[in-house]
């Protein structure tokens, strides 16, 4: 469980940076970008768990993406989430 929310925060993150690096290339002015994230992990007995969330941005005058995600996972059981969104202007 803990290896399938390890790897679905990595490709949210992933798909965030993506946005972000492809947003500029096709700029000619201003490119604004952002992000943030925090995660957190215990191997404390009895209850191991994993947990995070991240966001980002990046937007120029033609395009824009932004989204979002969390997760949890414990040695029984997993949740989590991601919303995005993308277009051009």
């Amino acid at each position: 469980m803990k290896s399938m929310l390890g790897k679905a925060l990595v490709t949210a993150g992933a798909a965030l940076a993506l946005a972000a690096v492809a947003a500029p290339a096709h700029a000619h002015n201003g490119v604004t970008a952002g992000g943030a994230g925090e995660y957190v992990a215990s191997a404390e007995h009895p209850t191991p768990f994993v947990a995070g969330w991240g966001l980002g941005f990046a937007e120029t005058p033609h395009a824009f993406a932004e989204g979002g995600g969390f997760g949890w996972a414990t040695d029984t059981a997993a949740g989590g989430g991601f919303e995005g969104v993308a277009g051009t202007r």
